[in-house]
């Protein structure tokens, strides 16, 4: 006790709690005036933890001041000894160098917490930029739960959901979509902030109180501009009066804003999806789970879904949320399209029979036709889901992904624009979008895009590959080896990221490196079309024909003819390669057969769109070299008319400059080969093996322009080869 009260009058004595209390209410004081200014200046609440977290790790650095040293007439002198008097002593290097690092450390932590705040300013300013405010438009944010069971969220989010969805079929109601409106879960963010952010006029939020069989939901539907109640109310009722409830707030939403409702529409309005509540808790469970996007959760989101079916097979919103679990699977779970597709398909015409106005089951059905390949037929089950709920942000998006699979890209980007108003916050959405300026040769904004994805969604790693594949695209591999080592730090089992580090060392040339990386890659995933091209594609480029045909036959190998997925992505890369060395070879007769199933077989040459006219290309070559020249021309102009609309559209890649010249070669139109070619050299181009090796320039080889593009390729390869070999020295392992 007698230690404790000596070290407490030493604390006195050297000031240290009178500097405690002085930073404790500065700190208040500075949290406070954020609190009220934050608003103010644009600046989000989300960003006053940081504040608070720099305080907090800005006090042990007060009380190391604190204890050692006083500020004085004469400056800062060391505290003096107990026994020392009131003089302080005067400082000696040590404390020179003890001051100086405590400095340093506190402008290190002021500028990490301003850089922090500074960010989440930015955030507010990508996603609230040109965001128009619809007339009649809401957002129904996540109910917050109020039951004393954690576990019980999942049935706040779901009803929050299911009333949203119920909205989203009003053809005059603007809806935001569920990934925008869940953004602000767990967020202290002002009504008005909100509502700019996601451009509505209107927030609906609400709490769900849930006890035994007894429930109490809230709702409050909210001016964006004023914070305002428009209107509210409390409901307390046995939990088989869910449905009721989200009937009674969607019609009161509509009467407060006065919005028209069509008699189909109110019918859609008073549908109960089933008599079992259980059923419907299980159903809410299940989509909790689906939406974490993960294989564990899908399998747990599959079995709850399967349970509310056991309790009502007629359940008709169940049989699709089933079918999208398993969709969910090709993409989190590697679940093989076909699997998918024998899975899903009949529920999803159960789920048609019993419901035939259900527009997330065409969108579903379309999103399995969309991974299949069938595009246009998938276009059409968007479009008929739009039909039935004109507000459903996914339908708008994939519809665009659709149309830029067939090459209709001012087309795509129309939808884009509607599903990023419905959804300003999805970093998908934000994604495509990237994507959609990276095809349209605009490189920066595309970069800018994927960016902003990157600080709405930090913790995945696709936008970083994404990075890497189009700075390679454009020929910016000194880019891409930069954000190839983030990749590595974050992703380094995954089978990309070497197919990545092999595409960057077999386009610069240094193919030791690039066969260690493609072959690794293949390892991890012998099947997947983009490993299985890679090795092809380096055996090509260096010129190792022998092991390209050893590799392609063993390939060749794997197909069932008779297979329904005989022209899955992966057999049409084994058909293509296995085609490319019967023609290396001169055995053209086998060449023509491989390279029409690359393309999908006759039917798929018939409908091929811009992005699949490589094996075209090579096929009408083929033909070239059997005498076949009319059948060689048509194929050729074929793909010139697809490559001419895709440039129409928008296209514009190095890619397709090149791809064009390549056509205008074989047709001996040198002059405009030469015209495409410096297109594509002056955005990005940058193979120099392509130009040497591909059959499809020997007609152009000894033009002096050719070689002067081919000089111009390898000395800025030569340049970037020397920079990304010393950059990329960490990850070479």
């Amino acid at each position: 006790m007698k230690r404790a009260g000596s070290f407490f009058k030493e604390l006195r004595r050297r000031g240290v709690l009178q500097t405690i209390v002085m930073y404790i209410v500065g700190a208040w004081i500075i949290l406070q005036a954020s609190d009220v200014l934050f608003p103010g200046a644009g600046i989000p609440d989300t960003a006053i933890k940081y504040v608070f977290v720099g305080a907090v790790l800005g006090f042990p650095l007060v009380l190391v001041f604190g204890w050692m040293y006083d500020i004085s007439s004469k400056g800062i002198l060391r505290t003096p000894h107990a026994d020392a008097g009131d003089t302080g002593a005067p400082l000696h290097r040590f404390d020179v160098a003890l001051l100086s690092g405590l400095a340093i450390t506190m402008l290190v932590l002021i500028g990490g917490v301003s850089a922090k705040v500074l960010g989440e300013v930015g955030l507010a300013e990508v996603i609230t930029d040109d965001v128009p405010i619809a007339e009649n438009s809401i957002a129904v944010l996540p109910f917050v739960n109020l039951s004393s069971d954690i576990e019980n969220d999942y049935f706040g989010d779901g009803i929050a959901e299911e009333l949203l969805n119920q909205l989203a079929n009003l053809t005059s109601l603007q809806v935001a979509a569920r990934t925008s409106s869940f953004y602000f879960k767990g967020k202290n963010e002002p009504v008005q902030s909100i509502g700019r952010q996601l451009g509505v006029r209107t927030v609906l939020e609400g709490s769900v109180r849930r006890a035994g069989n007894k429930i109490r939901v809230t709702a409050q539907l909210i001016n964006a501009a004023d914070g305002y109640h428009l209107w509210s109310n409390n409901f307390d009722r046995e939990v088989g009066d869910v449905f009721a409830i989200q009937e009674e707030i969607a019609r009161a939403i509509t009467e407060s804003l006065k919005v028209e409702i069509q008699g189909k529409e109110s019918r859609q309005l008073a549908t109960v999806p089933t008599e079992s509540f259980e059923a419907y808790d299980f159903y809410l469970l299940g989509q909790h789970y689906r939406e974490k996007r993960n294989p564990e959760d899908l399998d747990k989101s599959i079995e709850l879904f399967e349970q509310a079916l056991e309790l009502d097979d007629r359940f008709a919103p169940g049989y699709t949320a089933l079918a999208l679990s398993y969709l969910y699977q090709a993409y989190y779970d590697d679940l093989p399209a076909e699997n998918v597709a024998e899975l899903a398909n009949p529920l999803l015409e159960r789920a048609l029979e019993l419901d035939p106005n259900l527009a997330r089951t065409y969108a579903t059905r379309a999103s399995i036709l969309l991974l299949l390949g069938d595009f246009k037929t998938a276009e059409a089950g968007y479009r008929r889901a739009l039909e039935l709920q004109p507000s459903y942000s996914g339908a708008w998006a994939n519809l665009g992904f659709s149309l830029v699979r067939q090459s209709r890209l001012k087309e795509a980007a129309q939808a884009y624009d509607k599903s990023e108003a419905l959804d300003p916050l999805n970093a998908n959405m934000k994604f495509n979008i990237g994507a959609m300026h990276m095809l349209t040769g605009r490189y920066d904004d595309g970069l800018e895009a994927f960016e902003t994805v990157m600080r709405l969604a930090p913790a995945r790693t696709r936008t970083e590959n994404a990075i890497v594949h189009w700075s390679i695209a454009y020929g910016r591999y000194e880019e891409a080896a930069q954000w190839m080592l983030k990749v590595r730090a974050r992703e380094p089992d995954s089978a990309s990221t070497p197919a990545s580090l092999g595409q960057i060392y077999g386009n610069l040339g240094m193919w030791e490196e690039s066969w260690e990386a493609v072959s690794r890659a293949y390892e991890k995933s012998p099947d997947t079309a983009s490993y299985l091209n890679a090795v092809a594609r380096h055996r090509y480029r260096t010129g190792d024909h022998a092991r390209l045909t050893a590799f392609v036959n063993a390939e060749y190998e794997k197909i069932d003819p008779l297979a329904p997925s005989r022209y899955s992505p992966t057999n049409e890369a084994r058909y293509f390669w296995h085609g490319m060395a019967a023609l290396l070879e001169g055995n053209y007769v086998q060449a023509v057969d491989d390279l029409t199933d690359s393309a999908g077989g006759k039917e798929g040459i018939a409908n091929a769109v811009y992005d699949e006219i490589n094996a075209l290309k090579y096929l009408a070559f083929t033909y070239q070299k059997q005498g076949r020249d009319e059948d060689a021309e048509v194929l050729l102009h074929r793909c010139l008319d697809l490559a001419q609309e895709a440039l129409e559209q928008g296209w514009a890649t190095p890619t397709i400059y090149y791809r064009t010249a390549r056509v205008y070669a074989l047709l001996g139109d040198t002059d405009s080969a030469m015209s495409y070619l410096q297109t594509a050299v002056d955005k990005g181009w940058r193979i120099a093996a392509s130009l040497e090796r591909d059959p499809l320039w020997s007609g152009v080889q000894d033009d002096a322009r050719f070689q002067n593009f081919v000089i111009a390729v390898n000395s800025d390869i030569q340049r970037q080869r020397e920079k990304v070999a010393q950059a990329m020295s960490p990850i070479t392992d």
